[in-house]
């Protein structure tokens, strides 16, 4: 049975793609870390704040299931699964910097600052190698280039007036974070605005970013789900809309992903999509 993402590739030879084996055992040790890093995290923090411990179970329920799909799918010649793994690695990077850089030094600083190196360095590796022209290629006409690049940009504008509000809130509730206040609005929605006008506009990297950034985009939207779901069980008061609309977030842009990524026309194995 064909998974949504590898439809078609049974009927055709499927030439392994060469050069992710450093990224996939990355991936691989990734994996290992955060399975340590959780079980470690409920025995050692038991005073943890509600939000890694949402986000965490995001990360291993959902990101964790999807990377190994995402790693078989690549390994078959799915532009598809290629494109899925970055974002992934992406997710996984940018979630446990929040641990680094926003949170008060524990035990387990190593382990979320591995998992950050790790990650990034397997999605650079990736990324180095794509050949963003031959990405374009391999989409063709019928991709949904100003539906996705403008669903991206709104995300953004629409992030953007929530982190504002959020900003407010906690500066007047007590001292914050500089860095990692900044980190949302600087890397997340910046890269979600700039990737939305390009895919847009049809450019190569907008193709590949925006592979990137939806999945990315969707377990975002899982994590503040379970994130309030936490609070809420922590006896902290939410706003109930909110992870409503968040849930809502998630699942619409889970479905772009799957459009957009089936959209592709051609296997990687039949066009340089990455660099030899």
């Amino acid at each position: 049975m064909n998974f949504p993402l590898d439809a078609g590739l049974s009927a055709r030879p499927a030439s392994p793609l060469k050069g992710l084996e450093l990224p996939a055992a990355l991936s691989a040790s990734v994996s290992l870390i955060l399975l340590v890093s959780f079980v470690a995290g409920m025995r050692l923090e038991s005073a943890r704040l509600y939000g890694p411990i949402g986000q965490d179970a995001v990360n291993l329920i959902v990101g964790l299931p999807l990377l190994a799909y995402s790693i078989r799918l690549a390994r078959r010649s799915s532009l598809a699964g290629l494109l899925l793994w970055m974002g992934i690695l992406l997710h996984l990077a940018y979630s446990h910097a929040f641990y680094v850089l926003g949170t008060r030094a524990t035990a387990l600083l190593p382990v979320h600052a591995a998992v950050v190196a790790i990650s990034m360095y397997a999605l650079i590796d990736l990324l180095f190698e794509v050949d963003a022209d031959a990405v374009k290629n391999a989409f063709g006409a019928r991709a949904p280039s100003r539906l996705v690049g403008g669903f991206l940009s709104a995300t953004a504008l629409m992030h953007l007036s929530w982190w504002g509000a959020d900003l407010v809130s906690a500066i007047t509730s007590g001292p914050v974070s500089r860095l990692v206040e900044v980190l949302e609005p600087a890397l997340v929605m910046g890269a979600l605005f700039g990737s939305g006008v390009l895919l847009w506009r049809r450019r190569p990297w907008g193709f590949v970013l925006a592979g990137l950034l939806l999945p990315k985009a969707a377990l975002m939207g899982f994590a503040r789900v379970a994130t309030a779901a936490m609070a809420s069980l922590d006896g902290v008061a939410i706003n109930p809309l909110q992870p409503v609309a968040f849930l809502l977030f998630g699942t619409l842009t889970l479905g772009l992903t799957a459009r957009y990524l089936r959209s592709i026309e051609r296997p990687a194995a039949s066009l340089p999509a990455l660099h030899s």
